[in-house]
């Protein structure tokens, strides 16, 4: 079995961190999976500091859309390692990630038109052996935001509906964490923007998946 702890949307938070500290310490997983948002609009180098500070040394990591586009050189020169457009195995799993959202009201640094988005993922090998790490939810997949938008991606939606992959790792809608199964996907929400919870995901050599949310210290 690998455990991973999945989380998101750390936002320059302290507090965040120590809790995925606590966590490691009591549940001892063999991966840390980052989906983004380690900072607020930056600063970027806080990125290094935060992967730095968490108390594992497999530690994959993307950006969010509200990290700064330099972010990636700082996730590059910390022990973590950045699967932003890239492919990665690690206890005999394989990973892909892709970064940063579709374009928000906000007007956050690392977004992205759909049509790009859609041209990005095009580029990426998921398949149904994949572990699938985004910021942004797909469409309509625990991406219900407290105002009663669906603000996940359409492209992401489409993509892993016709690759399929086994789990699917997101974060960004704060409020809407939790897990979902939809034929052979599994999907959950990491965030830990609003209810300080982490995700342990539990996959078995059969790559059945078992998640728990947990929660550290506050």
């Amino acid at each position: 079995m690998v455990r991973i702890l999945g989380v998101s949307d750390i936002h320059n938070g302290r507090l965040r961190v120590r809790i995925i500290n606590d966590v490691i310490s009591e549940y001892s997983p063999d991966v840390v999976v980052i989906a983004g948002d380690l900072t607020t609009f930056g600063p970027s180098e806080n990125a290094k500091r935060i992967i730095d500070e968490i108390d594992l040394d497999n530690i994959l990591v993307i950006p969010g859309n509200t990290d700064p586009v330099d972010v990636l050189k700082f996730i590059e020169l910390s022990k973590g390692v950045n699967i932003h457009c890239k492919e990665v195995h690690i206890k005999g799993l394989k990973f892909v990630g892709f970064g940063g959202s579709p374009i928000t009201p906000f007007g956050c640094p690392f977004e992205f038109s759909e049509e790009s988005i859609s041209e990005k993922l095009s580029r990426l090998n998921v398949d149904e052996s994949t572990i699938f790490v985004t910021h942004a939810p797909p469409k309509g997949i625990l991406d219900l935001t407290a105002t009663g938008v669906h603000a996940g991606s359409e492209s992401i939606r489409k993509y892993v509906e016709e690759r399929r992959p086994f789990l699917h790792i997101f974060g960004h809608i704060h409020e809407a964490i939790g897990l979902e199964k939809r034929e052979e996907t599994t999907f959950v929400n990491v965030s830990m923007g609003r209810y300080l919870k982490v995700a342990l995901i539990d996959i078995n050599e059969e790559k059945e998946v078992e998640i728990n949310f947990v929660e550290g210290r506050k």
